[in-house]
């Protein structure tokens, strides 16, 4: 095995010591090792809060879900990675079940920018718009 794609080093830079895979995959330098770890320390604080969050939303807790997208999304250093895109769309999931169509049109648009053919926020745009509409 070894590092073939991002994810797999996300999983290796997540060990404990993993600096003979991480030089295996050309990082040769204690100080980028060590950088690349920091980096990836809030991509799985952001999962695990995604969960959480998934794990509210099953139990229909949906202001408990939607704080803990927004959580994982403040974590991310970055808004338009998969990951931060999935918690936009589950938090305007979240948003929309709190009867609060603006703030979910907002999540959804947010994933449109950078995910245009994204079908669930696709659906959700029209669905958030016609919501706004009859307000």
């Amino acid at each position: 095995a070894g590092i073939v794609d991002l994810p797999s080093l996300l999983v290796a830079a997540s060990r404990g010591d993993v600096h003979r895979e991480l030089r295996g995959a050309g990082v040769s330098k204690l100080g980028q090792r060590q950088k690349l770890s920091a980096l990836v320390a809030p991509h799985w604080e952001a999962l695990a809060l995604k969960e959480r969050g998934n794990e509210a939303y099953r139990e229909s807790r949906f202001e408990a879900a939607a704080g803990a997208y927004s959580r994982a999304l403040a974590v991310l250093p970055c808004a338009y990675t998969d990951l931060a895109l999935a918690c936009y769309s589950n938090r305007a999931a979240c948003r929309q079940q709190m009867r609060e169509p603006e703030a979910a049109l907002a999540d959804t648009l947010h994933v449109l920018r950078y995910d245009p053919a994204n079908p669930k926020a696709v659906a959700r745009r029209r669905v958030y718009e016609q919501a706004l509409q009859g307000a």
